[in-house]
Protein backbone atom coordinates (compact mmCIF):
# COMPACT_ATOMS: atom_id res chain seq x y z
CA UNK A 1 0.00 0.00 0.00
CA UNK A 2 3.14 2.47 0.52
CA UNK A 3 3.65 2.48 -3.11
CA UNK A 4 0.48 3.33 -3.85
CA UNK A 5 0.66 6.36 -1.76
CA UNK A 6 4.46 7.26 -2.74
CA UNK A 7 3.58 6.86 -6.78
CA UNK A 8 0.33 9.20 -5.91
CA UNK A 9 2.61 11.59 -4.02
CA UNK A 10 4.95 11.93 -6.59
CA UNK A 11 3.21 12.52 -9.45
CA UNK A 12 1.15 14.89 -7.54
CA UNK A 13 3.96 17.10 -6.57
CA UNK A 14 4.98 16.81 -10.53
CA UNK A 15 1.18 18.58 -11.21
CA UNK A 16 1.93 20.90 -8.22
CA UNK A 17 5.25 22.02 -10.02
CA UNK A 18 3.92 23.11 -13.23
CA UNK A 19 1.12 24.75 -11.60
CA UNK A 20 4.07 26.92 -10.28
CA UNK A 21 6.52 27.04 -13.20
CA UNK A 22 3.68 28.47 -15.46
CA UNK A 23 4.35 31.74 -13.53
CA UNK A 24 7.45 31.96 -14.77
CA UNK A 25 9.06 32.27 -17.77
CA UNK A 26 10.61 29.02 -18.93
CA UNK A 27 11.24 26.82 -22.02
CA UNK A 28 8.76 24.11 -22.05
CA UNK A 29 11.53 21.40 -24.10
CA UNK A 30 14.32 22.41 -22.55
CA UNK A 31 12.42 21.51 -18.66
CA UNK A 32 11.47 18.51 -19.90
CA UNK A 33 15.08 17.14 -21.48
CA UNK A 34 16.88 18.26 -18.31
CA UNK A 35 14.13 16.53 -16.28
CA UNK A 36 15.12 13.06 -18.23
CA UNK A 37 18.71 14.06 -17.78
CA UNK A 38 18.04 14.40 -13.64
CA UNK A 39 15.90 11.40 -13.75
CA UNK A 40 18.97 9.17 -15.12
CA UNK A 41 21.41 10.57 -12.57
CA UNK A 42 19.20 10.15 -9.72
CA UNK A 43 18.61 6.43 -11.43
CA UNK A 44 22.54 5.66 -11.20
CA UNK A 45 23.64 7.58 -8.25
CA UNK A 46 21.18 4.62 -6.62
CA UNK A 47 22.75 2.17 -7.80
CA UNK A 48 25.62 2.53 -9.77
CA UNK A 49 26.34 -0.97 -10.16
CA UNK A 50 23.26 -0.79 -12.66
CA UNK A 51 25.16 0.79 -15.65
CA UNK A 52 27.54 -2.87 -15.69
CA UNK A 53 24.09 -5.01 -15.76
CA UNK A 54 22.62 -3.04 -18.32
CA UNK A 55 22.22 -5.23 -21.60
CA UNK A 56 19.49 -3.44 -23.31
CA UNK A 57 20.53 -4.53 -27.00
CA UNK A 58 19.63 -8.68 -26.01
CA UNK A 59 16.92 -7.53 -23.84
CA UNK A 60 13.25 -8.82 -25.27
CA UNK A 61 11.98 -5.20 -23.59
CA UNK A 62 14.26 -3.21 -25.97
CA UNK A 63 11.35 -2.08 -28.51
CA UNK A 64 9.29 -2.00 -26.06
CA UNK A 65 11.40 0.64 -23.78
CA UNK A 66 12.38 2.39 -27.14
CA UNK A 67 8.57 3.04 -27.73
CA UNK A 68 8.33 4.18 -24.45
CA UNK A 69 11.00 6.78 -24.85
CA UNK A 70 9.38 7.91 -27.96
CA UNK A 71 5.70 8.24 -26.12
CA UNK A 72 7.40 10.18 -22.79
CA UNK A 73 8.98 12.94 -25.06
CA UNK A 74 5.98 13.37 -27.50
CA UNK A 75 3.54 13.01 -24.90
CA UNK A 76 4.33 16.10 -23.78
CA UNK A 77 4.17 18.01 -26.75
CA UNK A 78 1.00 16.73 -27.81
CA UNK A 79 -0.31 17.60 -24.55
CA UNK A 80 1.11 20.56 -24.81
CA UNK A 81 -0.81 21.44 -28.13
CA UNK A 82 -3.92 20.33 -26.69
CA UNK A 83 -4.01 22.72 -23.84
CA UNK A 84 -2.92 25.34 -26.95
CA UNK A 85 -6.20 24.52 -28.59
CA UNK A 86 -8.82 23.09 -26.13
CA UNK A 87 -7.46 24.52 -23.02
CA UNK A 88 -6.29 23.26 -19.56
CA UNK A 89 -9.62 21.29 -18.39
CA UNK A 90 -10.12 19.18 -21.51
CA UNK A 91 -6.34 18.29 -21.54
CA UNK A 92 -6.96 16.79 -17.98
CA UNK A 93 -9.47 14.76 -19.10
CA UNK A 94 -8.25 13.22 -21.93
CA UNK A 95 -4.60 12.98 -19.93
CA UNK A 96 -6.47 11.20 -16.63
CA UNK A 97 -8.75 8.71 -18.75
CA UNK A 98 -6.28 6.46 -20.46
CA UNK A 99 -6.74 4.03 -17.06
CA UNK A 100 -9.70 2.93 -19.01
CA UNK A 101 -8.00 1.53 -21.94
CA UNK A 102 -5.19 0.10 -19.58
CA UNK A 103 -7.28 -1.67 -17.33
CA UNK A 104 -9.99 -3.25 -19.68
CA UNK A 105 -6.44 -4.49 -21.30
CA UNK A 106 -5.18 -6.67 -18.43
CA UNK A 107 -8.93 -7.69 -17.67
CA UNK A 108 -9.34 -8.73 -21.16
CA UNK A 109 -6.03 -9.87 -22.61
CA UNK A 110 -4.41 -11.18 -19.00
CA UNK A 111 -7.70 -12.73 -17.27
CA UNK A 112 -7.29 -10.41 -14.36
CA UNK A 113 -10.18 -10.62 -12.35
CA UNK A 114 -13.39 -7.85 -13.22
CA UNK A 115 -15.89 -8.59 -10.13
CA UNK A 116 -18.69 -6.08 -9.98
CA UNK A 117 -17.06 -3.86 -7.11
CA UNK A 118 -14.27 -3.25 -9.21
CA UNK A 119 -16.14 -2.23 -12.12
CA UNK A 120 -18.45 -0.22 -10.39
CA UNK A 121 -15.38 1.28 -8.82
CA UNK A 122 -13.36 2.41 -12.21
CA UNK A 123 -17.15 3.52 -13.70
CA UNK A 124 -17.61 5.64 -10.99
CA UNK A 125 -13.65 6.79 -10.97
CA UNK A 126 -14.79 7.62 -15.05
CA UNK A 127 -17.49 9.63 -13.43
CA UNK A 128 -15.29 11.43 -11.37
CA UNK A 129 -12.54 12.63 -14.11
CA UNK A 130 -15.90 14.73 -16.14
CA UNK A 131 -16.76 15.98 -12.70
CA UNK A 132 -13.48 17.67 -11.71
CA UNK A 133 -12.94 19.43 -14.72
CA UNK A 134 -14.85 21.30 -16.67
CA UNK A 135 -14.03 21.06 -20.10
CA UNK A 136 -14.71 24.08 -22.60
CA UNK A 137 -13.51 24.92 -25.95
CA UNK A 138 -13.44 28.54 -25.60
CA UNK A 139 -10.64 27.74 -22.87
CA UNK A 140 -8.09 27.63 -26.12
CA UNK A 141 -7.91 29.29 -29.29
CA UNK A 142 -10.41 29.28 -31.67
CA UNK A 143 -8.39 29.11 -34.74
CA UNK A 144 -8.84 25.21 -35.30
CA UNK A 145 -7.83 23.03 -38.14
CA UNK A 146 -8.92 19.78 -39.08
CA UNK A 147 -6.25 17.89 -37.28
CA UNK A 148 -6.30 20.14 -34.38
CA UNK A 149 -9.63 17.66 -33.23
CA UNK A 150 -6.81 14.87 -33.28
CA UNK A 151 -5.01 16.05 -30.32
CA UNK A 152 -7.55 15.05 -27.14
CA UNK A 153 -7.51 11.70 -28.96
CA UNK A 154 -3.73 11.60 -29.13
CA UNK A 155 -3.41 12.54 -26.03
CA UNK A 156 -5.48 9.69 -24.30
CA UNK A 157 -4.03 7.25 -26.74
CA UNK A 158 -0.31 8.42 -25.78
CA UNK A 159 -1.36 7.94 -21.89
CA UNK A 160 -3.02 4.36 -22.70
CA UNK A 161 -0.14 2.97 -24.74
CA UNK A 162 1.88 4.17 -21.86
CA UNK A 163 0.44 2.73 -19.60
CA UNK A 164 -0.46 -0.91 -21.12
CA UNK A 165 3.36 -1.53 -22.26
CA UNK A 166 4.46 -1.48 -18.83
CA UNK A 167 1.31 -3.78 -18.33
CA UNK A 168 2.68 -6.17 -21.15
CA UNK A 169 6.79 -5.52 -19.71
CA UNK A 170 5.98 -6.32 -16.52
CA UNK A 171 3.43 -9.31 -17.13
CA UNK A 172 5.38 -10.95 -19.71
CA UNK A 173 8.26 -10.29 -17.64
CA UNK A 174 10.46 -9.16 -20.82
CA UNK A 175 12.69 -6.98 -18.48
CA UNK A 176 15.34 -9.79 -16.19
CA UNK A 177 17.08 -6.31 -14.46
CA UNK A 178 15.43 -4.70 -11.47
CA UNK A 179 13.00 -1.70 -11.08
CA UNK A 180 15.95 0.98 -10.89
CA UNK A 181 17.22 0.10 -14.01
CA UNK A 182 14.25 -0.04 -16.12
CA UNK A 183 13.09 3.55 -14.80
CA UNK A 184 16.98 4.36 -15.56
CA UNK A 185 16.56 2.99 -19.22
CA UNK A 186 13.43 4.61 -20.24
CA UNK A 187 14.14 7.94 -18.83
CA UNK A 188 17.92 7.76 -20.67
CA UNK A 189 16.28 6.58 -23.98
CA UNK A 190 13.47 9.58 -23.34
CA UNK A 191 16.50 11.84 -22.88
CA UNK A 192 18.65 11.23 -25.75
CA UNK A 193 15.68 11.73 -27.98
CA UNK A 194 14.71 14.90 -26.55
CA UNK A 195 17.68 16.50 -26.77
CA UNK A 196 18.41 15.18 -30.74
CA UNK A 197 14.97 17.03 -31.03
CA UNK A 198 15.66 19.90 -29.24
CA UNK A 199 18.98 20.58 -30.87
CA UNK A 200 17.65 20.17 -34.30
CA UNK A 201 14.25 22.30 -33.25
CA UNK A 202 17.07 25.01 -31.93
CA UNK A 203 19.39 25.08 -34.58
CA UNK A 204 16.42 25.11 -37.20
CA UNK A 205 15.07 28.31 -35.33
CA UNK A 206 18.59 30.08 -35.42
CA UNK A 207 18.59 29.76 -39.16
CA UNK A 208 15.32 31.01 -39.58
CA UNK A 209 14.75 34.86 -38.93
CA UNK A 210 11.37 34.98 -37.64
CA UNK A 211 11.67 31.64 -35.36
CA UNK A 212 14.75 33.23 -33.70
CA UNK A 213 12.78 35.59 -31.80
CA UNK A 214 11.22 32.32 -30.00
CA UNK A 215 14.90 31.14 -28.69
CA UNK A 216 15.25 31.76 -24.76
CA UNK A 217 16.83 33.97 -23.04
CA UNK A 218 19.46 33.51 -21.20
CA UNK A 219 17.50 33.78 -18.22
CA UNK A 220 15.11 31.43 -19.17
CA UNK A 221 17.78 28.91 -20.19
CA UNK A 222 18.83 29.03 -16.22
CA UNK A 223 15.46 29.13 -15.07
CA UNK A 224 14.46 25.79 -17.33
CA UNK A 225 17.18 24.09 -15.86
CA UNK A 226 16.72 24.86 -12.46
CA UNK A 227 13.31 23.78 -13.18
CA UNK A 228 14.10 20.58 -15.10
CA UNK A 229 16.75 19.49 -12.08
CA UNK A 230 14.10 19.75 -9.47
CA UNK A 231 11.24 17.93 -11.89
CA UNK A 232 13.74 15.09 -12.87
CA UNK A 233 13.64 13.69 -8.60
CA UNK A 234 10.21 13.05 -8.53
CA UNK A 235 9.51 12.05 -12.32
CA UNK A 236 12.20 9.73 -11.49
CA UNK A 237 10.06 8.13 -8.21
CA UNK A 238 6.79 8.13 -9.84
CA UNK A 239 7.46 6.07 -12.46
CA UNK A 240 9.70 3.55 -9.88
CA UNK A 241 7.23 3.34 -7.41
CA UNK A 242 4.60 2.42 -9.98
CA UNK A 243 6.61 -0.44 -11.31
CA UNK A 244 7.23 -1.70 -7.63
CA UNK A 245 3.30 -2.19 -7.34
CA UNK A 246 3.32 -4.63 -10.06
CA UNK A 247 6.45 -6.12 -7.78
CA UNK A 248 3.84 -6.56 -5.07
CA UNK A 249 1.20 -8.43 -6.64
CA UNK A 250 -0.99 -5.56 -7.80
CA UNK A 251 -3.15 -6.30 -10.99
CA UNK A 252 -3.07 -3.76 -13.20
CA UNK A 253 -6.60 -2.61 -13.71
CA UNK A 254 -5.85 -2.09 -9.74
CA UNK A 255 -2.91 -0.28 -10.17
CA UNK A 256 -3.63 2.72 -13.25
CA UNK A 257 -7.39 3.63 -12.13
CA UNK A 258 -5.72 4.12 -7.99
CA UNK A 259 -3.33 5.96 -9.40
CA UNK A 260 -4.54 8.10 -12.07
CA UNK A 261 -7.48 9.12 -9.59
CA UNK A 262 -5.53 9.38 -6.42
CA UNK A 263 -3.07 12.57 -8.24
CA UNK A 264 -6.54 13.74 -9.54
CA UNK A 265 -8.35 13.57 -5.59
CA UNK A 266 -4.95 15.26 -4.18
CA UNK A 267 -4.06 17.46 -6.43
CA UNK A 268 -7.47 19.16 -6.34
CA UNK A 269 -7.63 18.91 -2.64
CA UNK A 270 -4.07 20.73 -2.71
CA UNK A 271 -5.59 23.58 -5.68
CA UNK A 272 -7.99 24.51 -2.83
CA UNK A 273 -6.22 24.30 0.19
CA UNK A 274 -2.48 25.57 -1.66
CA UNK A 275 -3.44 27.84 -4.49
CA UNK A 276 -6.91 28.92 -2.93
CA UNK A 277 -8.27 27.72 -5.87
CA UNK A 278 -12.70 28.09 -6.68
CA UNK A 279 -14.44 24.64 -7.01
CA UNK A 280 -17.85 24.42 -8.21
CA UNK A 281 -20.45 21.91 -6.83
CA UNK A 282 -19.85 19.24 -9.82
CA UNK A 283 -15.94 19.64 -8.91
CA UNK A 284 -16.70 18.79 -5.19
CA UNK A 285 -18.83 16.36 -5.96
CA UNK A 286 -15.96 14.68 -8.57
CA UNK A 287 -12.83 14.78 -6.03
CA UNK A 288 -16.05 12.74 -3.70
CA UNK A 289 -16.67 10.31 -6.36
CA UNK A 290 -12.68 9.83 -6.55
CA UNK A 291 -12.63 8.78 -3.17
CA UNK A 292 -15.63 5.96 -3.48
CA UNK A 293 -14.26 4.83 -6.33
CA UNK A 294 -11.06 4.11 -5.46
CA UNK A 295 -12.42 2.65 -2.05
CA UNK A 296 -14.44 0.47 -4.17
CA UNK A 297 -11.25 -0.58 -6.22
CA UNK A 298 -9.67 -1.46 -3.07
CA UNK A 299 -12.08 -3.27 -2.11
CA UNK A 300 -12.10 -5.67 -5.13
CA UNK A 301 -8.45 -5.89 -4.89
CA UNK A 302 -8.51 -7.78 -1.24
Amino acid sequence: MIYFVLTILCSTIIVVLFKMYAKYEIHLLLTIVINYLTCVATGVISDPSMIAQLDLLHSPARWHLLALGVLFISGFNIVGLTVKYFGMSLAAVFQKLPFIASAGYAIAVYGESAGYLKVLGIVICVVAVLFSYRPALSQGTDDHRWWHWLLPLLTFLTGATIETTFLVIKKDGLWTGDDLSITTVIFGLAGALGMAYMIALMAYQSRNEISRRSLPSVGAIWRSVVAGIVLGVPNFYSIYFLVRLFDQGYEGSIIFPLCNIGVLFLSGVIGLLLFKERISTKNALGLLLAVGGMSLILLAGR
